[in-house]
């Protein structure tokens, strides 16, 4: 009955990473539909004035999203000004099933643009930007363009034109524990991947998840008796810690 007790308690911790893995769909045959974010949180656009002809652009993409470098553009209706260059980083290269696989240059994270205007008045003044730009899901969605406009209070001129635009640097992604894994996914080390997943399932048994277990597991080594050593001991918790291991350690693989 002990050892039944524990195996349940045991099924129990592990039912919910196996649900949000996906693997109870797959045995029982089931797909699970995929969903996607509206346009709006899926892809973030911030324009703001870096200088009196210069304004930056701050896209936002989030994870598994991506935005595609030749489908952003900006122009402004407004007499006097126009946007005479837009300096964009560049961007990943991808076999995009959206355009019949044709490589396609896109964006996975967020980034930073520079657009240059072309000014014939010093005074300051009021503008509309219109940006336009589209991008996809990588789970197969693509979004219709998106097209929003910003108002923008241009300060004064107080130079003359400034050399030609450098594209900024892709933003760089937060040092998190979320990007040091994608980081590890990205590298492809099998092994790395494996020891990463094996480190984690040893970590699970300190979490309060498997604390209703320590009971079972210490009745289980007393009911054995005063026969049972120390080494014995240690060898049946071993079983059960490593046990743990190595099965979220093929789950997460």
């Amino acid at each position: 009955m002990k050892i039944m007790r524990f195996l349940l308690l045991l099924l129990f911790c592990l039912a919910a990473p196996l649900a949000q893995a996906g693997l109870f769909d797959n045995l029982l045959g089931g797909s699970k539909e995929p969903t996607f974010l509206p346009p709006d949180e899926a892809f973030g656009l911030e324009v703001r004035v870096q200088d009196d002809r210069t304004l930056l652009a701050d896209f936002r993409v989030t994870p598994d999203y991506y935005l595609y470098r030749d489908k952003i553009s900006f122009t402004i209706t407004d007499p006097g000004v126009t946007v005479t260059d837009v300096a964009l980083p560049r961007g990943d290269m991808k076999r995009d099933p959206n355009f019949d696989n044709a490589e396609m240059e896109v964006f996975h994270q967020s980034f930073q643009a520079n657009i240059r205007l072309d000014r014939s008045a010093k005074d300051a003044q009021n503008i509309t930007v219109q940006a336009t730009y589209q991008g996809c899901s990588e789970k197969g969605l693509c979004y219709l363009p998106i097209r929003k406009s910003y108002a923008i209070a241009l300060p004064a001129l107080t130079s003359d034109a400034p050399p030609p635009l450098a594209a900024s640097p892709a933003a760089t992604v937060p040092d998190n524990e979320n990007s040091r894994i994608a980081n590890l996914f990205k590298e492809g080390n099998f092994w790395l991947i494996i020891s990463f997943f094996f480190g984690a399932g040893l970590l699970l048994a300190f979490t309060p998840c498997v604390f209703p277990m320590i009971p079972i597991l210490s009745g289980i080594i007393v009911g054995r008796g005063h026969t049972i050593t120390h080494m014995h001991g240690f060898l049946l918790s071993l079983a059960y810690v490593l046990g743990m291991a190595i099965t979220y350690a093929a789950v997460g693989v």
